[in-house]
C-alpha cells in the first residue's frame, strides 16, 4: 500500500483530505483482501476435494471385491463421509457467495480509486457541470466508496437504508443513515428556502 500513499501525495488535495483516502480506502481494501484470500481457501480447497471424492468413491466400490474388502469399505464410507461434510458447510455457510462477492467488491474498489485518481469514467465530470478536479470529485469518491461497503453489508447481513435526496434546485445531497434523517432534511429544505428568499 506504499504506492496508494505516493498516488495520492501526488493529488491536489489538503493534508486532511490525503489522509481521509489513505485511511478508509486502506482499511477497506486490507479487510477484503483478507476475506477474499480466506475465502478463496475454503472455496477452492472445498471444490477440489468434492470433486475428487465424488470420483473417488464409485472407483473405490468397483474394486470392493477384490482383497481386504473391510479396509476399501472404511476408507470409502470415510470419504464419503467428508465429501457430505464438506458439501454441507460450503452450502450452509455460503462460502461461495462470499468469495464471490468479497472478490467482486475488492475490485470495485481498486476501479474506484484509479477513476478517481486519473479522473475518468464517473469521475470525469459526471457530477459536476464544472470541469472535474480531484478537489471537487473528493466527496462523491468517498461517497462511492462507502456505498460499496453498504452493498456488501447489505449482500452479508442485513438491509441499509442510504437514500439521495434531490432539492428544488436538482442537486443531490447524500444524506446518511439515521434516526435523525427525517430533522436533517427538513433543516436542510429550510436553508434553501432562506437562502432563495435572501436571493430575491
Amino acid at each position: 500500500m506504499n504506492c496508494l500513499e505516493e498516488i495520492v501525495a501526488s493529488l491536489d488535495l489538503n493534508e486532511n483530505e490525503k489522509y481521509i483516502i489513505v485511511c478508509r480506502f486502506k482499511d477497506l481494501h486490507n479487510r477484503y483482501k483478507f476475506f477474499s484470500n480466506w475465502y478463496g481457501i475454503y472455496f477452492n480447497y472445498g471444490r477440489m476435494f468434492i470433486s475428487f471424492g465424488s470420483i473417488s468413491v464409485p472407483a473405490l466400490l468397483s474394486i470392493e471385491y477384490m482383497n481386504n474388502r473391510n479396509i476399501i469399505f472404511w476408507i470409502t464410507w470415510s470419504v464419503s463421509l467428508l465429501v457430505s461434510i464438506i458439501n454441507a458447510y460450503l452450502a450452509l455457510l455460503k462460502i461461495d457467495k462470499k468469495y464471490y462477492s468479497t472478490s467482486a467488491t475488492l475490485e470495485q474498489l481498486d476501479s474506484e480509486l484509479w477513476q478517481f485518481v486519473s479522473l475518468c469514467g464517473k469521475y470525469s465530470g459526471f457530477y459536476t457541470s464544472e470541469s472535474p478536479t480531484h478537489k471537487n470529485q473528493f466527496k462523491y469518491f468517498l461517497n462511492n466508496i462507502e456505498k460499496l461497503q453498504m452493498r456488501y453489508i447489505e449482500e452479508q447481513f442485513v438491509k441499509v437504508s442510504d437514500e439521495s435526496h434531490v432539492n428544488k434546485n436538482n442537486e443531490v445531497t447524500f444524506v446518511p443513515p439515521s434516526i435523525y434523517k427525517n430533522q436533517l432534511v427538513s433543516e436542510h429544505q429550510d436553508i434553501i428556502i432562506t437562502n432563495n428568499k435572501d436571493k430575491e
